[in-house]
């Protein structure tokens, strides 16, 4: 079972507010509580019955490393979407350690570290996750440009989130946050 958080970011005058209501893009194989912990990871709906869930299919059943992982990931997901961010981060850190070549808990812990106002932390954890490898690039490229935009890079971010778009042509976070930038022309040298 292959995880990936999708954390969805306001940046407001450099302060940096998290919907809750943020959903969880995952993909996954199996069957029992691992899977019902993916399905509310995805969906975000009571977070509280699919923390449990999780919770549950990681001291009752068999799971091989990725599937801990994952699990892990998407409980910290649901976690993260329930406000409990310190949480959430114990959960990304313990799928590392299970399973370190996952990208997604890379990233996701990179979204959390935002919150935290750890930005280059942040920014390394979701270059990491884009270079091991993302279920969802689009989003990796996503989480970058927030990171980045909080930080006043803002050419860095808009080819990101430019970038996320590409990946994804649907994706309206990305083109909604396109539409903040103002493209000027560079001065010509004198």
């Amino acid at each position: 079972m292959k995880s990936r958080a999708f954390l969805i970011f306001l940046i407001l005058g450099g302060a940096v507010a998290v919907s809750r209501s943020a959903g969880a893009l995952t993909e996954g194989i199996g069957k029992g509580d691992a899977r019902a912990c993916y399905l509310a990871a995805e969906t975000h709906q009571y977070p509280e019955i699919g923390i449990a869930t999780c919770t549950r299919s990681l001291v009752e059943e068999s799971l091989n490393n990725a599937d801990r992982a994952s699990t892990l990931v998407n409980r910290g997901v649901l976690k993260f979407a329930n406000g409990q961010n310190a949480e959430a981060m114990a959960d990304f850190e313990a799928a590392i350690k299970i399973l370190p070549e996952q990208g997604d808990a890379y990233a996701d812990r990179g979204v959390s570290l935002i919150l935290l106002g750890r930005y280059d932390e942040a920014l390394a954890n979701i270059n990491q996750g884009i270079d091991l490898g993302l279920n969802h690039p689009y989003l990796g490229y996503y989480d970058r440009a927030l990171a980045e935009e909080v930080m006043g890079r803002y050419p860095d971010a808009y080819r990101d989130y430019k970038h996320a778009l590409e990946l994804e042509p649907g994706f309206t976070q990305a083109s909604d946050k396109l539409k903040t930038f103002i493209l000027t022309k560079a001065p010509s040298p004198s």
